[in-house]
C-alpha cells in the first residue's frame, strides 16, 4: 500500500479526525504556558495561564480577623459565623469592607453579642471581643506558628454578660 492510500484508510476507518482533533485541543490547552513568558502577560477565561500558581506570592498576608480574651488575658481566635453569614471567604470580605469603611466597631458589637449567646464560648467566658488586621508569614503559619508578625486593632468591646433569656441561645 501506498502512503496516500494508507492516508486515505486511516481517514475511512475515522482514526484521523479525532486525532486531529485532540491535537487542536492540546496546542489549545497549553497556549496560555507562552503567557509566562511575556513581560506583561493577559490573563483570560476559559484559557488561563494559572498566575494563582505561577505568581510570585509575599512573604507576609494581612487579614482580618476576630479575636476573643478571656479574663485571664488569654485570646482565641473567634469563628467567622460569629460576624455573619455565609462560607469563610464570603464573610471575611464582609469584615474587611466594614473596617475599610470604619464600621469595625458595629462588627464587634453585633459579635460581642452573639458570643454571649452561644453555647460554644460559655466555659470561660470572654470578656471581650477584638477586630484586628493581623499580618502572618506565610510559611511560619502553615508550618504551625499562628502568631502574628504584626496586628492593627481597629475595635475592642465587651461582651455582654450572658443571662437567663439569651444564655446557650445561638
Amino acid at each position: 500500500m501506498t502512503e496516500i492510500a494508507t492516508s486515505v484508510e486511516n481517514i475511512r476507518s475515522g482514526k484521523l479526525v479525532p486525532a486531529i482533533l485532540s491535537f487542536i485541543a492540546l496546542i489549545a490547552v497549553l497556549s496560555p504556558i507562552c503567557e509566562n513568558f511575556k513581560r506583561k502577560p493577559v490573563d483570560s477565561f476559559p484559557l488561563s495561564y494559572y498566575p494563582m500558581f505561577s505568581a510570585k506570592r509575599h512573604a507576609n498576608f494581612s487579614g482580618q480577623t476576630l479575636i476573643g480574651i478571656d479574663h485571664q488575658g488569654n485570646r482565641q481566635r473567634l469563628r467567622h459565623t460569629l460576624a455573619g453569614t455565609g462560607g469563610f471567604n464570603q464573610v471575611r470580605r464582609q469584615i474587611a469592607a466594614a473596617v475599610k469603611e470604619d464600621r469595625a466597631m458595629e462588627i464587634c458589637n453585633t459579635v460581642a453579642k452573639r458570643v454571649a449567646r452561644s453555647k460554644r464560648y460559655t466555659g470561660p467566658h470572654l470578656a471581650s471581643v477584638q477586630v484586628v488586621t493581623a499580618t502572618h508569614h506565610i510559611d511560619s503559619f502553615f508550618a504551625g506558628s499562628q502568631i502574628p508578625v504584626a496586628e492593627k486593632l481597629h475595635a475592642a468591646c465587651p461582651v455582654p454578660a450572658p443571662t437567663k433569656s439569651n444564655k446557650g441561645i445561638k
